[in-house]
């Protein structure tokens, strides 16, 4: 049975897209079968892969300017990973997002084209773009779970404090359609500075939160994931053996186990490990 796993925050440059790609290259690294969905106009999952060949977006899927024109399977390619597969995305998801918003329906899209029709992967990972949207509702009533990235700084925490009304409204959704199953798996603290007051602070101030699906129990944090170049350098497409993307972490070299590669790998692997064991 797939397993639908959004990373979602309202706020934008907390990690989304890293945590979102590097989740699903662990997984696949683990022997699942993993489809990437890019669900933000920008395309920012979608320019770390060679995609100068698409067969459409995920525009055509949900229909841009009119209905659909395109399936998932129509549309989904193959990346450099093993066991890893793309839908991408471009900026006609903005023109889809208007005409999901005006649609009663429209929350219900993305699920009606992941649970309708029968895909074979053990995992679909969702990207979803900064903001309040008909897309970001939509990736959410069509998740099992919600992975949330929170950077750790001010701004980072006001997003975390915001994505409760946001879950209890796909949930809300969920519940409509007869079944409620999102859940909130795990929080990923981002860009954590070691050592540095304000960065331990905030990470303190994370681990004592409590969350409505956690009562009375520790939240569910993974890792955090530490501050580095080697993720900025890795999310620059270059032309490696002909094909323009971009790297994870994973293909840098590890170094020595307290270097920051390493600790960056190990913190993305604890988390493929987190939502690859939990029921």
């Amino acid at each position: 049975m797939t397993k639908i796993v959004a990373v979602a925050l309202q706020k934008g440059g907390v990690g989304k897209t890293t945590t979102a790609q590097h989740l699903a290259h662990a997984l696949a690294m683990r022997g699942r079968q993993v489809l990437l969905v890019d669900l933000d106009p920008q395309g920012s999952a979608s320019q770390r892969y060679d995609t100068r060949n698409l067969k459409g977006t995920m525009a055509d899927v949900l229909g841009a300017e009119g209905p659909p024109t395109k399936s998932l399977r129509d549309i989904v390619i193959p990346t450099y990973v093993d066991n890893l597969y793309l839908a991408p995305a471009d900026d006609q998801l903005a023109a889809s997002d208007d005409r999901l918003a005006r649609d009663l329906e429209g929350p219900y899209a993305l699920d009606d084209k992941l649970r309708g029709a029968r895909i074979p992967f053990d995992y679909v990972v969702v990207d979803t773009a900064p903001g309040k949207s008909t897309l970001l509702i939509a990736a959410l009533v069509a998740a099992d779970e919600i992975i949330v990235p929170v950077q750790l700084s001010p701004m980072g925490f006001e997003g975390y404090q915001g994505i409760d009304k946001t879950i209890m409204q796909a949930r809300r959704l969920q519940q409509r359609a007869g079944e409620v199953r999102l859940r909130l798996r795990a929080v990923v603290p981002t860009f954590y500075s070691k050592g540095q007051i304000a960065s331990d602070s905030f990470l303190a101030a994370l681990m004592e939160s409590d969350h409505p699906d956690y009562e009375g129990q520790p939240l569910p944090l993974s890792e955090p994931v530490i501050e580095t170049t080697t993720f900025e350098l890795a999310s620059s497409p270059v032309d490696i053996e002909g094909h323009l993307r971009a790297q994870t972490i994973f293909e840098w070299p590890r170094g020595a186990d307290d270097s920051p590669t390493a600790r960056g790998q190990d913190a993305y692997f604890a988390l493929a490990e987190m939502v690859d064991t939990y029921a």
